[in-house]
């Protein structure tokens, strides 16, 4: 039998490719001990205390102590670094310090995020180093190599540097994800993703239009025991301590932070409030208040719906009525930090009505239904017998009345001004006009083609293109320039069919704003937004 001697491994390293292959394995144990050992420093090694630094400096002592434990970062660092390279070994990237669950299972519901920053990082490799690195390793003092030489070199430099590159971007993302720099909730999701407490699941659901807490135990479903009128927008339960911390809304702060023992669940507790944001930060503005009513329709439909008004205002003003998205979203009887329009009409004397028209979510399962294969034909009665009701009653002008709406809001507004003449102002966001076109050009083109509308024959009979002939009332058309979901083509086509008919109209396009945007963009664009609207809305109002 051969054995391997350091001759022997000479005469292997004067073959140019055990050579490289041998130099190439030591290099990468090198720069793994390398990396593994900086990985663990930036998460055990940083000044102060990790566990601390997530959770927040009014953290529960106990609760800290806890987290502590059962991470082993009570042990000593020599015990700790085993047990960290032990875990790798192993193919265990250790448990997230926010999340408390697996870093590989978090990465991998994570994948596109991590993407966005491996591929730009890979094709710089390819454009730059790759280039650099065979020219400075290529020549000689004369400035010339062979070609062969040239070729080897270059290959075998960029085979060299992809494991390298790979690994150092796995353990950048593993060290982003154990500290929470990656969001918790994935786009879609209602409130936070579901979460386990021992045996049970944590996970949130809407309700009548505001998202709730609740709990799934042996014994069935409980609602959790925050105060009535509060909404949740992100939850992160502390399993083994027995808390979840809880992002709520209500009618007067637009987000905090409380502390909800999971142990204690149906006893009318009182969750500790950890943050003050509303009060910190704006300490000299107050919410206007916000209004549930119910609207009889007349096929028997009851429609929920919310008005905000200042309490000073006199009947008789104008009215923004704001169709949601979806169509299965839902507005909820809560503040609203995204449509801050709102705040400022109703400081302007206006009256804003949102409603959880037909395929709202939070209604059952018949109402979350009731528009598919209908869209527009179904729940235009519910605006617009609504909007009668609060005409009737003398609550605001008949003569004042604007609408406006974003995605499927935006497809109902523009639908609508194809239908009546009721509105003296139309600003559709994030439009959908040609469900034709779009069943191909959209990210959900498909989905929604074929479970929404059903009947291919349907598309073009229920596209408010298809109706632009009707519409008389001035436009103005807001969309994202990167939008996937409701391409920009589609606010195109509607300004283009518009403007060639005659109808006042706008359009504005937000550079590289996705659909989104209104949630997470810019915030210069969410603020030209919302200031562009009530402008247009103010003007062909005005009397």
């Amino acid at each position: 039998m051969a054995t391997i001697t350091m001759n022997s491994l000479r005469e292997r390293a004067r073959n140019p490719w055990a050579g490289f292959v041998l130099r190439r394995a030591w290099r990468l144990l090198v720069s793994l001990a390398a990396l593994v050992t900086a990985a663990f420093a930036m998460i055990h090694l940083i000044p102060g205390d990790p566990v601390r630094a997530v959770l927040g400096t009014t953290a529960d002592p106990a609760v800290v102590a806890a987290r502590r434990e059962s991470l082993g970062l009570d042990q000593s660092l020599l015990k700790q670094y085993g047990d960290f390279v032990g875990n790798l070994l192993q193919g265990r990237l250790g448990e997230s310090i926010g999340a408390q669950m697996p870093v590989s299972e978090i990465i991998s519901g994570r994948l596109p995020a991590t993407l966005q920053i491996a591929v730009p990082a890979f094709v710089l490799i390819l454009l730059i180093a790759v280039p650099v690195g065979m020219t400075a390793a290529v020549l000689t003092k004369d400035g010339r190599r062979r070609r062969g030489e040239l070729a080897f070199t270059g290959v075998t430099g960029f085979l060299g540097a992809v494991p390298e590159f790979l690994l150092a971007v796995g353990l950048i993302a593993a060290f982003a994800v154990a500290w929470p720099l990656f969001p918790v909730a994935s786009r879609g999701g209602v409130g936070a993703l579901p979460q386990f407490h021992g045996d049970d699941i944590v996970f949130c659901a809407r309700d009548r239009g505001a998202t709730r807490l609740y709990r799934l135990d042996a014994a069935g479903i409980s609602a959790s025991p925050l105060p009535a009128g509060t909404g949740v927008s992100g939850c992160s339960v502390a399993a083994k301590a027995g808390r979840a911390a809880v992002v709520v809304s209500d009618a007067a702060r637009f987000a905090e932070v409380v502390l909800l023992d999971l142990d204690d669940w149906t006893s009318g507790q009182h969750p500790a409030r950890l943050t003050d944001h509303m009060a910190r930060s704006l300490p000299e503005i107050a919410l206007h208040p916000v209004t549930e009513r119910e609207f009889g329709i007349a096929d028997g439909t009851a429609v929920h719906g919310m008005i905000t008004r200042a309490a000073d205002t006199p009947p008789g003003g104008p009215l923004l009525v704001d169709v949601h998205g979806g169509p299965h979203n839902a507005w909820a009887p809560h503040s609203d930090p995204a449509h801050l329009y709102h705040q400022e009409l109703a400081t302007q004397g206006w009256t804003i009505l949102t409603l959880n028209v037909r395929a709202s979510d939070g209604y059952g399962e018949a109402f979350y239904t009731g528009a598919v294969g209908a869209w527009g034909e179904t729940d235009e009665q519910d605006v617009l017998q609504s909007v009668a009701a609060l005409v009737a009653e003398g609550l605001v002008d008949p003569d004042r009345i604007a609408l406006t709406g974003y995605s499927y809001g935006g497809y109902l507004t523009c639908w609508l001004s194809a239908r009546t003449d009721l509105f003296a102002a139309v600003v559709p966001g994030g439009v959908l006009v040609d469900l034709k076109s779009m069943a191909g050009t959209s990210e959900e083109g498909h989905l929604i083609a074929e479970h929404e509308i059903g009947d291919p024959a349907r598309l073009t009979e229920l596209s408010p293109l298809s109706h632009a002939d009707a519409v008389r009332a001035p436009t103005l058309i807001l969309h994202g320039g990167a939008d996937d979901t409701c391409p920009v083509g589609q606010a195109e086509q509607w300004f283009h069919a518009l403007r060639t008919r005659g109808v006042p109209a706008r359009l504005v396009v937000y550079p590289g704003s996705s659909h989104l945007f209104l949630l997470d963009g810019r915030p210069s664009h969410r603020e030209d937004y919302s200031r562009r609207l009530i402008e247009w809305v103010t003007t062909h109002t005005n009397r």
